[in-house]
């Protein structure tokens, strides 16, 4: 442990009673497998909204929309 800030904190746990030192662990427990699993979560939400976007019919006519306002200067015989 480098940083003082988290010695003296071990130190202050030391001292609680032994029933507070596990109620605590179990908390620190609790939100670590909380953030892990939000973390697991969030690019499979992301993958969903996606699909969800894809298949809302206004985002499709949406998109039409750019292929025709783009497609003039697709067929303008130029190549990237």
């Amino acid at each position: 442990m480098s940083n003082p800030s988290l010695f003296q904190l071990e130190q202050t746990i030391y001292v609680l009673p032994r029933e507070d030192q596990l109620w605590l662990v179990e908390r620190v427990i609790r939100h670590l497998r909380q953030q892990a699993a939000t973390t697991q979560r969030a690019p499979d939400a992301f993958a969903d909204q996606l699909r969800m976007m894809a298949a809302d019919p206004e985002i499709q006519r949406e998109l039409c929309d750019m292929n025709a306002e783009f497609l003039i200067t697709e067929t303008d015989g130029l190549e990237a």
